[in-house]
């Protein structure tokens, strides 16, 4: 899981260029965020686990 949600987020540049830890939510994944516009790579991760079995 964790290639397919780096290689997502810097696909569409979604890492924060200062705090690298830091990921922005696109609409997609504003959803899995539950409304968050930003959350750190082990919020991120902690979120994702919720939507996958």
């Amino acid at each position: 899981m964790k290639p397919v949600r780096l290689g997502y987020t810097k696909r569409n540049k979604l890492q924060a260029a200062q705090k690298r830890t830091n990921i922005y939510a696109d609409a997609a994944l504003k959803v899995v965020f539950n409304g968050k516009k930003t959350v750190t790579m082990f919020e991120m991760t902690k979120l994702i686990s919720g939507h996958v079995k």
